[in-house]
């Protein structure tokens, strides 16, 4: 069994989905597959935006498990210092 944030299932408020049902009526194709096509051209009209704040992200790591606290919980490696610290040197 699989688990993570892959596995959300998106459930869209009552107006969304009434817009994804009707779409997919129109264009002759499941919800499914045209919330699959949206997406995949959102992600693509946003691709450099993506990529910058991807590259941002792997700035900040530097491969000790600090950074990798730091980037995962939004806390300034002083800030998690202040808390005590992740023993790294244990």
């Amino acid at each position: 069994m699989r688990t993570g944030i892959r596995d959300r299932r998106v459930e869209p408020g009552g107006a969304v989905d009434e817009l994804i049902a009707d779409g997919a009526h129109f264009l002759n194709m499941t919800k499914k597959d045209l919330v699959a096509a949206a997406v995949g051209m959102y992600l693509e009209a946003r691709r450099e935006e993506i990529r910058v704040a991807m590259l941002e992200k792997l700035r900040k790591l530097d491969g000790s498990v600090a950074a990798s606290v730091s980037l995962l919980t939004g806390l300034s490696p002083q800030q998690i210092e202040d808390l005590g610290g992740i023993g790294e040197g244990d």
